[in-house]
């Protein structure tokens, strides 16, 4: 079963993330860490932008590998590093993030959102604004801009 956590699925076996990650369409960022980083661990400050991140953009699916637990998808990435970031669509690579640098993975959550949205906003003729009230999406906005500035 998985763990869900603020809106980030921890992926527990590699079966599990075939199945998570097997639909086409389904666009997922994957954040590879490890207990040593002491950014990366549970409540560290990378842990909770990623689970920002998911509450800001509920049509991306955030998930997280521990690398050294499941070595198997961190050799199938090329995880050299921890913090690394896969983007997937589907099971297809679209981009890797080494490092911390949580401005620029903002920049790409947030890219990737709105191609998201603009898709949806094609097959819908239903508007596909964030299922987040205007108050509560600037709020966390707030928050996660807070922190970029605290790791940078």
């Amino acid at each position: 079963m998985a763990a869900v956590t603020g809106g980030v699925v921890t992926i527990q076996d590699v079966a599990q993330f075939e199945e998570v990650t097997a639909r086409e369409s389904t666009l997922s960022i994957t954040f590879f860490w490890a207990e040593f980083h002491e950014l990366c661990r549970p409540n560290g400050q990378l842990d909770v932008v990623v689970r920002q991140l998911a509450s800001l953009h509920p049509r991306i699916r955030f998930l997280k590998v521990a690398a050294e637990e499941l070595p198997a998808l961190s050799e199938r990435f090329e995880i050299a590093v921890v913090p690394t970031f896969v983007i997937l669509q589907g099971g297809s690579v679209l981009d890797k993030l080494e490092g911390a640098n949580v401005a620029e993975l903002a920049k790409r959550v947030d890219v990737l959102s709105k191609s998201v949205a603009k898709k949806a906003a094609g097959e819908a003729s239903a508007s596909t604004e964030d299922k987040a009230p205007k108050p509560l999406a600037d709020a966390l906005e707030y928050r996660l801009k807070k922190l970029i500035k605290c790791v940078a």
